[in-house]
């Protein structure tokens, strides 16, 4: 039997909350070791996440192998940054949580060329066309400065 959790995530420095639009915050969901995260101005039922969020992030920790896997990431507005502030906010809480290594597979349409993952820092495991790649927290928190710059005058982070 599942033991679902949810609520406000205030676990966050202020720099990633502040960016938001004053009426959006973020929520999550947590099932064991499986999360998601997502952008929204209230909390939305588990099952509607994926309509009525402006975005979201889902993965699970494997605590005995130091990994965060990366299930599915969705923006519902391309090209203002939301996939990249969700990316943001998991290289945070890997490295709040000692994990040393972020896996995900890159299917999305720009894979191999310059794609949201290659500009967080993320690196392909194997040559193309293979999608699974391997990030390190640190690498992707070092792109805060460099996404706040892009995307804090730009659509939703305005």
């Amino acid at each position: 039997m599942s033991n679902i959790i949810g609520g406000l995530l205030d676990i966050l420095p202020e720099e990633f909350m502040s960016i938001l639009p004053d009426q959006y915050n973020l929520f999550f969901y947590k099932d064991d070791n499986q999360y998601i995260i997502y952008i929204s101005q209230t909390e939305i039922e588990l099952s509607n996440i994926s309509n009525n969020s402006i975005g979201y992030v889902s993965f699970i920790i494997i605590y005995d192998e130091s990994e965060l896997e990366v299930l599915f990431i969705k923006s519902t507005i391309p090209k203002v940054g939301i996939g990249h502030y969700l990316m943001l906010i998991i290289g945070y809480i890997a490295n709040n949580q000692g994990i040393k290594k972020i896996l995900l597979d890159d299917d999305s349409d720009l894979a191999h060329q310059g794609s949201i993952y290659q500009k967080v820092g993320c690196k392909y495991i194997n040559e193309e066309p293979y999608p699974e790649m391997e990030c390190s927290p640190k690498d992707i928190l070092e792109k805060y400065t460099k996404f706040y710059e892009k995307y804090k005058t730009k659509g939703f982070f305005n």
